[in-house]
């Protein structure tokens, strides 16, 4: 066996063949590449960052593998801060906020326990569980 194989015996069907995502993680990431996209892309507004953040926790919740977790963690910890950065700056560009704001002219800090405090609250909101209802279920997308 190769070093991935011996690593996740429980992903593949059988330690002896090439190892690869199962099939509800490789539509996790597919899922997560368009979620980023859509709603943390270029311009974003609060209610496309709620979503996405919503969208994101569930998709976690599919994955087993830490790797593929960790794009699921650092998708969140992107939109959480772009969430709570009210105002367009550089890069960040925020259609619902479309000025600078002086008070933001600093650098900002986000610890985990932020993020999940974000999440979940965005998970709690109707935009997120409406974002969550449309994800495709295991398997049909």
């Amino acid at each position: 066996p190769n070093p991935r194989t011996a690593h996740w015996p429980g992903m593949d069907d059988r330690i002896q063949e090439p190892s690869r995502r199962n099939e509800v993680e490789r539509e996790a990431i597919s899922l997560l590449r368009r979620t980023m996209a859509d709603g943390v892309g270029v311009v974003r507004t609060a209610e496309g960052l709620t979503a996405a953040l919503a969208v994101i926790d569930a998709l976690e919740e599919r994955c087993k593998r830490r790797s593929i977790r960790n794009m699921m963690t650092a998708g969140k910890a992107v939109a959480a801060a772009a969430l709570l950065r009210r105002e367009s700056r550089g890069g960040h560009s925020r259609a619902d906020y479309p000025k600078e704001d002086p008070a933001f002219a600093r650098r900002t800090y986000l610890t985990a326990k932020d993020i999940a405090a974000v999440v979940r609250e965005a998970a709690d909101s109707e935009i997120g569980r409406r974002a969550v209802e449309a994800l495709p279920a295991v398997g049909d997308a």
